[in-house]
């Protein structure tokens, strides 16, 4: 096997839509997750609402987009950059 094909089949299983099991993750993923609760946040402001580096929250982001666990509200003004951004909340189970 080939260097870009290892590559490529590691990569994939990041990406698969397969449902995603909130439980078995802990730590800072959990922390990001449970900071979109409530009302709209940016990436911005939960990074500084956890002290998790904001490299990690837009990696969980992503990931939570992947697998519908959280939603893109709207587009508004960042608290703390004053910035257009995108606001983001967790889905709520049942909705």
């Amino acid at each position: 096997m080939n260097l870009f094909m290892s590559i490529r089949r590691r990569f994939s299983s990041i990406r698969s839509k397969q449902p995603w099991d909130i439980e078995k993750y802990s730590g800072q993923s959990r922390k990001v997750l449970q900071a979109f609760e409530g009302s709209p946040k940016t990436m911005l402001e939960v990074a500084r609402l956890t002290g998790i580096e904001r490299a990690n929250v837009c990696r969980y982001v992503s990931q939570y987009k992947d697998h519908d666990h959280i939603e893109l509200v709207k587009y508004g003004i960042c608290s703390v950059s004053g910035s257009r951004a995108g606001l983001y909340r967790a889905k709520v189970e049942g909705n």
